[in-house]
């Protein structure tokens, strides 16, 4: 192979520059790869904080709403009691 190279040098120029080539694309292809995978992992990342604090935030509410309803009920309760109370007062 040496000998081949030796006699056709003009060839194995363009080899070698093909060659080094490959090596720069190579090297500049793979640390861009390497980004974007980290900046696609860091989006995935960011996301599922995001779904994380929206699921807070709706169990809080739900749980506000909850309380908000139970607190209803109960004035309810009271405005009955004392309209109960205000038609039919107690005989002293």
């Amino acid at each position: 192979m040496l000998r081949w190279m030796e006699c056709h040098s003009g060839v194995s120029s363009y080899i070698q520059a093909a060659g080094a080539i490959a090596a720069l694309a190579l090297a500049i292809w793979i640390p861009w790869r390497e980004n974007q995978r980290a900046k696609r992992r860091a989006e995935e990342l960011d996301a599922e904080e995001k779904a994380r604090a929206v699921r807070r935030a709706v169990s809080i509410l739900t749980g506000l709403l909850g309380e908000i309803v139970a607190l209803q009920v109960e004035v309810d309760r009271v405005r009955s009691n004392l309209g109960t109370q205000l038609l039919n007062p107690p005989h002293l």
